[in-house]
């Protein structure tokens, strides 16, 4: 079964399942890979996504978001606008916005982003450029069109 999940902002951040009231309509709505599940291969989207689970493979979302949920593992690269990380990451991190790491990340990656974010707690091995992030973005955005134009 696949549950949606929603970030709330609080003082002590943490994950909440929203109700189906509170969930909105469906195509506002994120897609979720959720906890049990795991994909092998490149991933591209035209929406948000959670990754509560395990993702082995590229992740595009050029104007969306990606948040990897406290269970959710993502080993590869991933370019979106913004990344939210409360698991693991391991890789590559672009994003035209905004990387944030949560107390429970724990990522080894190079981020790429004009604003990167940790939180105490996090964990993090790795390189963080902000100065080069929009080349960044420009070659992400590149391969991204080469790999859409060759399937």
């Amino acid at each position: 079964m696949i549950m949606h999940a929603r970030f709330v902002s609080s003082p002590t951040r943490r994950w909440q399942r929203p109700d189906a009231a509170g969930a909105g309509p469906a195509s506002l709505r994120p897609s979720t890979i959720g906890q049990h599940v795991t994909v092998r291969g490149s991933l591209f989207a035209q929406a948000d996504l959670i990754v509560e689970g395990t993702v082995v493979g590229d992740i595009d979302l050029p104007d969306h978001a990606l948040t990897v949920s406290e269970t959710g593992r993502v080993t590869g690269t991933v370019f979106a606008k913004l990344v939210d990380v409360a698991g693991l990451v391991s890789g590559g991190i672009t994003a035209s916005d905004r990387v944030e790491l949560l107390p429970t990340s724990h990522v080894t990656a190079e981020v790429s982003a004009p604003r990167v974010l940790m939180d105490e707690g996090a964990r993090f091995g790795g390189r963080i450029d902000m100065k080069n992030s929009e080349a960044a973005v420009r070659v992400a955005r590149y391969r991204l069109e080469k790999k859409l134009a060759a399937r």
